[in-house]
């Protein structure tokens, strides 16, 4: 079942963002993230970990350190440090470090500009989303599309708040990432829930916010380990873990993908500087912010975009417009240039490059399908082409017989009508004969039916002197291929045949030349046939007549050749055409 998109859905959704935005605006301007996870020893706060790029990874506290106060209250009294064992916010800190006390204060260092940019891209992903199920009728995959960047969009409006540790924006943003592995089996493997991890899937979409909601509200004991699972490897790396047993439940079940990108190792490569350099910073390299490495984030869900127009999840593609395609390409490639050259601040080259190539690997399944799409579309133009020729040549056929063979029988049938045969008898003979040849010349002109029997130089030299008869020009003829002429496949000779026929009468009918040359050379891998004539080049002859230069052109590149005209000094046209192996003729010629 379908339906059109839902625009109070939208419309709901962009008040609910400017709402957030405002709001998490207030709070960033007296916003100073500390990031510091604390626990009780013996009846001292010590604190455990410092998150890289708070306001506690650029002052002098340490791992190690106690924690005497906060803004002059006892650390076991605020709010935060009961709830969810961190450090958020304070403007003084009082430590107590090798048996000396020690006052570190504090500064306020909003991120609001880096925040209205994100506000910006979070709304250009709702026009973006809308555009492209524009007025359509969805199916239920892109209805589960339509949601899931529903989501991405609040998730980036909540990405620095939750960076800086306001706690509405780490509500949404854990919401989100407990969200991703519901939304890909969705999407990539089926909506139904027909299986154990489905079941375990749909159970922490649903608990694991519910549970970060009560820790942080108060309604469950601090204890570690719970701290542990909601701050650090329930919330980051639980999602990751079940985005891969998804991606490897729909290959076990057989599911029909056109696509075969990977899309879990796409996933599993993008988070790599979320863990490396921000969750788990290792003493070197040194360390990025929160959103530097989080913004990788964006190559996963580009690709799965192409993963579900690949797979007709989302009818409104770029397989039926290549400028769709080529813009696709253009984005994910400068995403990936813009995070690669940002991750490279602060980190060796070698290092950047490592990671760089990497990610590459990763996704390039995607480029290589749609290079193939792209490939595609130039096969589809080139078989319309071929088409409109065919039907171009089918037109003139039909023309020709209606104007000369129904003719001559209409005026015979007429001839029968008013006289004896007696007295018409010879006239009507020399009717039919003229009918009898207008017949055999369409024939020959269709497909030239003395090419096995007289050769390929033969049937031209042939074809060169009914012209001479029938046109006012003098040809001549000079075959310097060695007999390779003759070796040619049925379908190139044919071409050939009728192309400099066609050539020779353009020369006659529009170039008013009374004398042309014929000239065949040969190289190693080719045949250079080159048409001369003492006419004027006309632009119109390119595509008049039923086999015009411009067909030639086409059947050209279809057989591997190529064309070249020169209209000075003299109007000179060179076919050059592949010479094929004998595999490879008999090979086409089983198909034809």
């Amino acid at each position: 079942m379908t339906k059109q998109i839902n625009w109070y859905k939208w419309i709901f959704a962009g008040l609910v963002m400017v709402s957030l935005g405002i709001y998490f605006t207030i709070a960033l301007r007296h916003s100073a993230n500390i990031g510091i996870s604390v626990r009780q020893q013996h009846g001292q706060w010590i604190i455990t970990r410092i998150l890289s790029h708070s306001a506690g990874d650029n002052i002098s506290v340490a791992v190690g350190d106690q924690l005497l106060q906060i803004d002059g209250n006892d650390p076991g009294k605020v709010s935060s440090v009961q709830r969810m064992l961190l450090v958020n916010h304070a403007s003084k800190l009082t430590i107590l470090r090798d048996g000396h006390q020690q006052v570190i204060s504090l500064a306020s260092h909003p991120f609001l500009s880096t925040y209205w940019i994100l506000l910006a891209v979070s709304l250009s992903v709702i026009l973006i989303t809308v555009l492209i199920l524009f007025w359509r009728r969805q199916s239920l995959q892109e209805r589960h599309f339509e949601n899931f960047m529903l989501f991405f969009a609040i998730a980036l409006v909540a990405l620095i708040p939750s960076s800086q540790g306001i706690i509405l924006g780490r509500i949404i943003l854990v919401a989100f990432l407990s969200l991703i592995p519901m939304m890909v089996r969705k999407m990539l493997v089926s909506p139904k829930i027909n299986s154990f991890l489905g079941w375990l899937t749909l159970i922490y979409t649903y608990l694991n916010p519910l549970l970060y909601i009560a820790f942080v509200l108060g309604w469950l004991p601090a204890w570690y380990w719970l701290a542990d699972y909601l701050n650090d490897w329930g919330s980051f790396f639980l999602p990751l873990v079940l985005v891969i047993l998804v991606f490897l439940e729909g290959i076990q079940k057989g599911q029909e993908r056109v696509s075969r990108v990977n899309f879990s190792l796409i996933f599993l490569t993008s988070l790599i500087p979320l863990y490396l350099l921000y969750l788990y910073p290792l003493k070197w390299p040194p360390q990025h912010s929160f959103l530097n490495v989080a913004a990788f984030l964006l190559v996963p869900i580009i690709c799965l975009l192409h993963i579900l127009i690949v797979n007709r999840s989302l009818s409104n593609s770029y397989r039926r417009v290549r400028g769709y395609a080529q813009g696709y390409l253009l984005v994910l490639t400068t995403t990936i240039m813009a995070l690669i050259i940002n991750l490279g601040r602060g980190l060796p080259l070698w290092l950047v490059t490592a990671y760089a190539l990497m990610l590459m690997i990763a996704v390039a399944p995607v480029y290589q399908e749609v290079f193939a799409l792209i490939a595609g579309f130039d096969s589809r133009h080139q078989r319309l082409e071929l088409f409109d020729a065919v039907e171009n040549e089918r037109e003139q056929v039909a023309l020709t017989i209606h104007d000369t063979a129904i003719q001559n029988l209409i005026l015979m049938k007429k001839q029968f009508e008013r006289a004896s045969p007696e007295d018409n008898r010879q006239k009507l003979l020399d009717t039919m004969d003229d009918l009898i040849h207008e017949l055999r010349d369409l024939c020959n002109r269709v497909y030239p039916m003395l090419i096995s029997d007289l050769g390929v130089a033969n049937t031209i030299r042939q074809m060169i002197d009914h012209l001479q008869q029938t046109w006012p020009i003098e040809i001549q003829f000079q075959d310097h291929s060695g007999g390779q002429l003759d070796q040619l496949s049925d379908r190139q000779a044919n071409f050939v045949l009728r192309s400099l026929q066609e050539m020779l009468i353009n020369s006659v009918k529009h170039g008013q030349a009374n004398q042309a040359w014929v000239q065949v050379t040969r190289n190693q891998k080719s045949l250079t046939i080159t048409c001369q004539d003492n006419g004027t080049f006309q632009k119109h002859s390119q595509t008049s007549g039923h086999y015009g230069l411009t067909t030639i052109k086409q059947k050209l590149n279809l057989l591997g050749g190529s064309l070249v005209i020169q209209t000075y000094p003299r109007t000179e046209i060179a076919m050059m055409i592949p010479l094929e192996s004998e595999e490879e003729s008999n090979g086409k010629d089983r198909f034809n």
